[in-house]
């Protein structure tokens, strides 16, 4: 995912049953505005240093891919 950065902007990947968070070392990187247009993110927080994305069912789903592109597994 482009909107997050570089590969070496993301930390750590976390998910709970609705949600995603990314942890990241610079917040600059990240793309607001195109992560709002994402399909399937109902809702997100965002502060210094991680941005939680709520995206319901999915959430494993998309953690494990996230983990997958940012070689973090």
């Amino acid at each position: 995912m482009l909107f997050l950065g570089k590969k070496d902007n993301i930390t750590n990947i976390e998910s709970s049953a609705s949600k995603v968070t990314i942890f990241f070392q610079n917040k600059a990187l990240i793309d607001i505005n195109s992560i709002k247009k994402i399909k399937y993110i109902t809702g997100m927080m965002i502060n210094n240093n991680k941005i939680t994305l709520i995206v319901g069912e999915y959430a494993l789903s998309i953690a494990n891919e996230l983990r997958k592109r940012f070689d973090l597994s």
